[in-house]
Protein backbone atom coordinates (compact mmCIF):
# COMPACT_ATOMS: atom_id res chain seq x y z
CA UNK A 1 0.00 0.00 0.00
CA UNK A 2 3.21 2.32 -0.08
CA UNK A 3 2.72 3.54 3.08
CA UNK A 4 -1.28 4.16 3.04
CA UNK A 5 -3.69 1.97 5.59
CA UNK A 6 -4.16 -1.75 4.39
CA UNK A 7 -7.72 -2.90 5.17
CA UNK A 8 -6.46 -6.22 6.23
CA UNK A 9 -9.78 -7.73 6.88
CA UNK A 10 -11.20 -7.49 3.33
CA UNK A 11 -11.36 -10.21 1.03
CA UNK A 12 -10.11 -10.58 -2.40
CA UNK A 13 -9.90 -13.54 -5.11
CA UNK A 14 -6.48 -14.77 -5.81
CA UNK A 15 -6.09 -17.90 -7.99
CA UNK A 16 -9.62 -19.45 -7.92
CA UNK A 17 -9.31 -18.64 -3.62
CA UNK A 18 -10.34 -16.32 -1.19
CA UNK A 19 -7.83 -14.29 0.24
CA UNK A 20 -7.80 -11.49 2.92
CA UNK A 21 -5.41 -8.56 1.96
CA UNK A 22 -3.43 -9.30 4.87
CA UNK A 23 -2.80 -12.77 3.23
CA UNK A 24 -2.00 -10.80 0.07
CA UNK A 25 0.26 -8.09 2.01
CA UNK A 26 1.96 -11.49 3.46
CA UNK A 27 2.63 -12.95 -0.29
CA UNK A 28 4.20 -9.94 -1.28
CA UNK A 29 6.50 -9.52 1.70
CA UNK A 30 7.80 -12.89 1.45
CA UNK A 31 8.06 -12.24 -2.47
CA UNK A 32 5.52 -15.76 -3.24
CA UNK A 33 3.59 -12.96 -4.75
CA UNK A 34 5.25 -10.18 -6.73
CA UNK A 35 5.04 -6.87 -5.49
CA UNK A 36 4.07 -5.11 -8.20
CA UNK A 37 1.69 -7.60 -9.73
CA UNK A 38 0.25 -7.15 -5.91
CA UNK A 39 -0.30 -3.84 -5.69
CA UNK A 40 -1.92 -3.41 -8.89
CA UNK A 41 -4.54 -5.92 -8.77
CA UNK A 42 -5.15 -5.70 -5.18
CA UNK A 43 -4.25 -1.95 -4.53
CA UNK A 44 -7.17 -0.31 -5.54
CA UNK A 45 -9.38 -3.29 -3.13
CA UNK A 46 -6.89 -3.21 -0.19
CA UNK A 47 -5.18 0.12 -0.11
CA UNK A 48 -7.04 3.04 1.75
CA UNK A 49 -6.78 6.44 -0.70
CA UNK A 50 -3.60 9.11 0.12
CA UNK A 51 -5.63 12.15 1.94
CA UNK A 52 -6.05 15.17 0.16
CA UNK A 53 -4.33 17.25 2.68
CA UNK A 54 -1.99 15.16 4.83
CA UNK A 55 -1.13 15.64 8.24
CA UNK A 56 2.26 17.40 8.73
CA UNK A 57 3.28 17.08 12.13
CA UNK A 58 5.19 20.99 12.60
CA UNK A 59 4.16 24.23 11.17
CA UNK A 60 5.53 25.39 8.04
CA UNK A 61 7.98 27.56 9.97
CA UNK A 62 9.81 24.71 12.13
CA UNK A 63 11.52 21.50 11.11
CA UNK A 64 11.12 18.19 12.05
CA UNK A 65 13.91 16.42 13.98
CA UNK A 66 13.58 13.06 12.13
CA UNK A 67 15.67 10.55 14.51
CA UNK A 68 14.50 12.11 17.94
CA UNK A 69 12.80 8.95 19.99
CA UNK A 70 9.82 10.17 21.20
CA UNK A 71 6.78 7.96 23.40
CA UNK A 72 2.97 7.68 21.70
CA UNK A 73 -0.19 6.16 22.23
CA UNK A 74 1.79 3.42 24.47
CA UNK A 75 4.65 2.92 21.78
CA UNK A 76 8.18 4.40 21.54
CA UNK A 77 9.24 5.14 18.16
CA UNK A 78 11.25 8.63 16.08
CA UNK A 79 9.38 11.71 15.06
CA UNK A 80 10.87 10.70 11.56
CA UNK A 81 8.52 7.81 11.36
CA UNK A 82 5.58 9.08 13.21
CA UNK A 83 5.23 12.31 10.35
CA UNK A 84 5.49 9.24 7.95
CA UNK A 85 2.67 7.63 9.30
CA UNK A 86 0.35 10.66 9.86
CA UNK A 87 1.29 12.33 6.54
CA UNK A 88 0.08 9.02 4.50
CA UNK A 89 -2.57 8.20 6.71
CA UNK A 90 -4.81 10.89 8.45
CA UNK A 91 -6.45 14.25 7.42
CA UNK A 92 -4.70 17.15 8.35
CA UNK A 93 -8.22 18.43 9.36
CA UNK A 94 -8.84 15.46 11.46
CA UNK A 95 -9.05 15.05 15.28
CA UNK A 96 -6.37 12.61 15.66
CA UNK A 97 -4.14 15.38 13.44
CA UNK A 98 -5.05 18.03 15.65
CA UNK A 99 -4.21 15.18 18.54
CA UNK A 100 -0.51 13.98 17.24
CA UNK A 101 0.22 17.44 17.20
CA UNK A 102 -0.75 18.61 20.36
CA UNK A 103 1.01 15.31 21.83
CA UNK A 104 4.43 15.28 20.27
CA UNK A 105 4.96 18.69 18.34
CA UNK A 106 7.11 19.97 21.44
CA UNK A 107 9.23 17.41 21.31
CA UNK A 108 9.38 16.70 17.38
CA UNK A 109 9.38 20.19 16.36
CA UNK A 110 12.11 22.53 16.57
CA UNK A 111 12.50 26.70 14.67
CA UNK A 112 14.41 26.60 11.18
CA UNK A 113 16.98 28.38 10.44
CA UNK A 114 16.30 31.70 9.64
CA UNK A 115 19.13 33.03 7.35
CA UNK A 116 19.23 36.96 8.65
CA UNK A 117 18.35 36.28 12.44
CA UNK A 118 16.98 39.46 13.77
CA UNK A 119 18.41 41.11 10.57
CA UNK A 120 16.20 41.79 7.31
CA UNK A 121 17.01 39.66 4.08
CA UNK A 122 18.30 42.65 0.83
CA UNK A 123 15.64 41.89 -0.98
CA UNK A 124 16.69 41.80 -5.07
CA UNK A 125 20.60 41.32 -3.79
CA UNK A 126 22.62 38.59 -5.41
CA UNK A 127 26.23 37.18 -4.52
CA UNK A 128 28.02 34.64 -6.33
CA UNK A 129 28.21 31.14 -4.02
CA UNK A 130 30.24 27.92 -5.64
CA UNK A 131 30.51 30.12 -8.55
CA UNK A 132 26.64 30.31 -9.19
CA UNK A 133 25.56 33.83 -9.10
CA UNK A 134 21.97 33.31 -6.58
CA UNK A 135 20.03 35.84 -5.31
CA UNK A 136 19.46 36.14 -1.69
CA UNK A 137 15.84 35.81 -1.89
CA UNK A 138 16.74 32.18 -3.32
CA UNK A 139 19.30 31.52 -0.94
CA UNK A 140 17.04 32.04 1.85
CA UNK A 141 13.84 30.38 0.75
CA UNK A 142 16.67 26.59 -0.13
CA UNK A 143 17.68 26.91 3.35
CA UNK A 144 14.29 27.09 5.16
CA UNK A 145 13.09 24.37 2.69
CA UNK A 146 16.05 21.91 4.30
CA UNK A 147 14.61 22.37 7.42
CA UNK A 148 18.01 23.41 8.93
CA UNK A 149 17.19 23.69 12.88
CA UNK A 150 17.85 27.55 14.10
CA UNK A 151 20.99 27.36 17.01
CA UNK A 152 22.19 24.32 15.22
CA UNK A 153 26.09 24.46 13.90
CA UNK A 154 25.06 24.41 10.61
CA UNK A 155 22.70 27.28 10.63
CA UNK A 156 25.64 29.11 12.59
CA UNK A 157 28.05 28.63 9.74
CA UNK A 158 25.25 29.24 6.97
CA UNK A 159 24.32 32.70 8.44
CA UNK A 160 27.97 33.75 8.53
CA UNK A 161 28.55 32.50 5.25
CA UNK A 162 25.82 34.29 3.45
CA UNK A 163 25.97 37.14 5.97
CA UNK A 164 25.97 40.19 2.93
CA UNK A 165 22.70 39.01 2.29
CA UNK A 166 21.50 40.59 5.60
CA UNK A 167 21.00 44.35 6.52
CA UNK A 168 22.22 43.87 9.90
CA UNK A 169 25.41 42.55 8.72
CA UNK A 170 25.90 45.38 5.83
CA UNK A 171 25.37 48.01 8.76
CA UNK A 172 28.33 46.19 10.51
CA UNK A 173 30.14 46.37 7.11
CA UNK A 174 29.55 49.61 7.18
CA UNK A 175 31.17 50.58 10.80
CA UNK A 176 34.08 47.92 10.53
CA UNK A 177 34.24 50.46 7.32
CA UNK A 178 34.76 53.52 9.20
CA UNK A 179 37.29 52.32 11.19
CA UNK A 180 39.45 52.07 8.67
CA UNK A 181 39.29 55.95 7.69
CA UNK A 182 42.93 57.92 6.69
CA UNK A 183 44.54 59.01 9.30
CA UNK A 184 44.89 62.78 10.15
CA UNK A 185 46.53 63.98 12.67
CA UNK A 186 43.96 66.86 13.85
CA UNK A 187 41.06 64.66 14.87
CA UNK A 188 41.01 62.98 18.34
CA UNK A 189 38.13 61.40 20.33
CA UNK A 190 36.16 64.47 20.80
CA UNK A 191 36.41 66.34 17.77
CA UNK A 192 38.32 67.64 14.69
CA UNK A 193 40.83 70.58 15.10
CA UNK A 194 42.03 72.59 12.49
CA UNK A 195 45.31 72.00 10.69
CA UNK A 196 47.83 74.52 10.70
CA UNK A 197 48.81 73.73 7.35
CA UNK A 198 52.06 75.60 7.25
CA UNK A 199 53.48 75.15 10.96
CA UNK A 200 57.01 73.48 10.65
CA UNK A 201 57.92 70.40 12.88
CA UNK A 202 60.55 67.22 12.55
CA UNK A 203 59.34 64.08 11.22
CA UNK A 204 61.47 61.49 10.75
CA UNK A 205 64.86 63.61 11.27
CA UNK A 206 63.30 66.39 8.26
CA UNK A 207 61.53 69.62 8.57
CA UNK A 208 58.28 69.55 6.87
CA UNK A 209 55.00 71.25 7.47
CA UNK A 210 52.14 70.00 9.19
CA UNK A 211 50.12 69.89 5.61
CA UNK A 212 52.91 66.95 4.70
CA UNK A 213 53.22 65.46 7.57
CA UNK A 214 48.99 65.06 7.27
CA UNK A 215 49.32 63.93 3.86
CA UNK A 216 52.06 61.35 4.62
CA UNK A 217 50.50 59.49 7.57
CA UNK A 218 46.95 59.57 5.68
CA UNK A 219 48.52 57.27 2.79
CA UNK A 220 49.78 55.19 5.19
CA UNK A 221 48.03 54.68 8.45
CA UNK A 222 44.34 54.42 9.48
CA UNK A 223 42.13 56.41 12.23
CA UNK A 224 42.59 54.98 15.61
CA UNK A 225 45.92 53.90 14.90
CA UNK A 226 49.14 55.17 17.55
Amino acid sequence: CQGTKLYSGVSVLHDNSELSCADISTLALDSTLDCATATERFGGLCCADKPTTPCTICEANSALDKGKSVHFQGETTTCGELHDSYYNLVDEHSFSCSVSKAMVASECCQAKCMMCGAGELVVGKSIELDGEVVSCTNLEARIFEQGIVEGSTQCSDMSKELSSCCTANEEVAQVELSSELPCNICSSGTGHLELNSEALVEFKGLSVSCLEVNSILAKSETLGNE
